[in-house]
């Protein structure tokens, strides 16, 4: 995002485009808020199960359950006036008295509005004119989206500064976030999100029939696992991610947990779950190149992964030999995604270079060896197939590197 860019988003007398981007972003997102409610164990007895949008699920002949939508319509009231602590105490108050009732999924995703608004810094951090779910779903909704390619075709400066906020890198936008992120870890935020999260999975989602529900959820659970590794929260990105994939979300969601997942894994140094992790993000059957722009990421830090598994080439080179092995994974990937970016393309000619030097060093490292022993036929063997590793590698880098 440019400098001029920055300056309009996080000046306060240049917020015009920022509302619209607001106003526009929380009528998709909350979209689901009046529809279908859920079928929950839900009221007991004899009768035909209905749905009304003001009672939830309800039985036939039944009376409504007044208290329960009086709590409810409270909670939004104060999340609309961004009251977050009365917020979440009178969805705690619901839940409480409620547990099965038409509106619980609702307030424990309104729960999760209000958490996700309330550990947010008061400076320094993203501009509270969008909602921190507004900024995730313009950076990480894909281009297919019909949400997203209905905001983008409105055009103008709020389509102009969603598209330089897409063209962030990852690591460009974690920092962006980051200071947001720290808020959330310093003041003992990440822990109810996740709990929320679990709920929802563990107690809920057999009920969540909608699909509504269902892409609700994952989402705000996919925001909490990228704020959590934003935070260098690694442990609670493991255990959020496993009780999304319970969900089997859509792609592009599964793969934007997977990808920090597996970073979040190698951080915590359990490199063969990492490599594991970036092989069902690079290679899962429904997960294309239109659902995610994970993927070369994917396999390049599958590489990277797989070879520090090894305690060292002198104990252990066949991490190495794979790494080499799915390096020509690269070059076919290549082959039919050939708008790999610039920069991505470097770093893997970078770990081209590291690989293969390693098995170079490790023949030199022979033919001293053997040198040394006065066997000068092996040494020469040796360094032979040193210079045929170099050569494989000086073959494989410039197809690495076409534009």
């Amino acid at each position: 995002m440019t400098e001029q860019t920055q300056s309009k988003i996080h000046n306060p007398k240049s917020t015009i485009a920022v509302v619209l981007i607001l106003a526009g972003v929380l009528a998709m997102l909350t979209a689901c808020h009046g529809g279908p409610v859920p079928v929950y164990s839900g009221p007991q007895g004899m009768g035909r199960l209905r749905y009304d949008k003001e009672r939830g699920i309800f039985r036939e002949g039944s009376q409504n359950v007044g208290g329960e939508v009086a709590m409810y319509e409270a909670a939004r009231t104060a999340l609309a006036n961004k009251d977050w602590a009365k917020c979440v105490s009178l969805v705690d108050a619901q839940l409480k008295a409620y547990p099965d009732g038409g509106r619980a999924v609702d307030g424990i995703l309104t729960r999760l509005e209000a958490r996700l608004e309330a550990g947010r810094p008061q400076s320094g951090g993203l501009p509270h004119v969008v909602s921190l779910e507004g900024w995730f779903f313009l950076y990480l909704s894909p281009s297919y989206d019909s949400r997203i390619k209905s905001f983008m075709a409105r055009g103008g400066e709020n389509a102009r500064i969603a598209r330089e906020l897409r063209d962030r890198s990852f690591e460009g936008f974690i920092e962006w976030i980051s200071a947001d992120a720290r808020s959330f870890r310093n003041g003992g935020y990440l822990e109810p999100l996740s709990n929320d999260v679990r709920l929802l999975v563990n107690y809920y989602l057999p009920a969540m029939e909608f699909e509504d529900y269902r892409v609700r959820t994952a989402e705000i659970a996919r925001n909490v696992v990228w704020l959590a590794y934003a935070a260098k929260a690694y442990d609670y990105v493991v255990s959020i991610s496993a009780d999304i994939h319970v969900m089997n979300p859509s792609p592009s969601v599964k793969a934007d947990v997977l990808f920090v997942e597996g970073l979040a894994q190698m951080h915590n140094g359990a490199y063969s779950l990492a490599a594991n992790t970036f092989n069902r993000l690079f290679r899962g059957a429904n997960l294309r190149d239109t659902d995610t722009p994970w993927r070369p990421y994917a396999l390049y830090w599958l590489i990277v992964s797989t070879t520090r598994k090894s305690k060292g080439p002198q104990y252990d080179i066949v991490p190495y030999e794979q790494g080499i092995e799915l390096l020509g994974d690269y070059n076919l990937y290549l082959v039919e995604n050939p708008g790999v970016s610039p920069v991505l393309r470097e770093r893997f000619n970078q770990l081209i270079r590291e690989v293969y030097e390693v098995m170079v060093q490790r023949d030199l490292h022979a033919a001293q060896t053997y040198a040394l022993l006065g066997l000068a036929d092996t040494r020469d063997y040796y360094i032979a197939h040193a210079e045929e590793w170099r050569k494989a590698r000086d073959k494989r880098l410039p197809a690495a590197s076409k534009p």
